[in-house]
């Protein structure tokens, strides 16, 4: 399973709760960090963007990367030509071991641009996490400490919500209380893996 949505959607919210009925969830944010500690990546970075997203100790500070790569489409195309490659590679190494394993009944990859990075193709479902812009403005404000601006620009570099929609064959509304996103999410958790364990999760 894909998860699709705008910025503060709380994709993240239902990969945890699907997670927690016994889905392997896949992180590329997590995923991404560990790939910006990869020497190659990180000479490529200090090429394109210079020392100035580097720390002092030579480790990318990932709020400056983003303050540099946010500035215009073709910095953050540059970056995603830098990093998604090696992003999908690890993606579908842990997405065979999570098959290998043959321990959960379900894979959700949560990835804040799945479909810019081409990563749909590994989704059998695509769930789109709908929440009205004005909540997700105050979710990242609340959460990531991001201004109006910081929003507005993180949005315009994304896909179109609409388009993203289109693509989905499943809606979670999030823009209620937790219960209530939980009850959707078990429903179609239970649609797709024939599974009703809500009062067992997985731990």
């Amino acid at each position: 399973m894909g998860l699709l949505g705008g910025v503060g959607s709380g994709k993240t919210l239902v990969a945890g709760m699907l997670g927690s009925l016994g889905a392997a969830v896949i992180d590329a944010d997590k995923i991404g960090h560990e790939v910006l500690k990869n020497r190659t990546i990180k000479a490529q970075i200090r090429r394109r963007f210079g020392k100035e997203v580097f720390t002092p100790k030579g480790n990318i500070s990932r709020t400056r990367l983003a303050r540099a790569a946010f500035a215009s489409i073709k910095d953050i195309r540059a970056l995603n030509r830098i990093t998604h490659p090696e992003i999908l590679k690890r993606m579908k190494r842990e997405i065979a071991e999570v098959k290998k394993a043959r321990e959960a009944k379900a894979v959700v990859l949560d990835a804040p641009l799945l479909l810019e990075a081409g990563l749909a193709s590994l989704c059998d479902r695509l769930i789109y996490v709908q929440a009205g812009k004005v909540l997700r403005r105050k979710r990242t404000s609340r959460s990531r400490k991001w201004n109006p601006e910081d929003f507005r620009r993180r949005e315009a570099m994304q896909m179109p919500l609409e388009k993203k929609r289109r693509r989905a064959s499943l809606v979670i509304d999030n823009s209620g209380t937790r219960p209530k996103t939980l009850a959707q999410v078990h429903k179609i958790w239970q649609a797709l893996t024939g599974t009703n364990n809500p009062h067992n999760p997985r731990s």
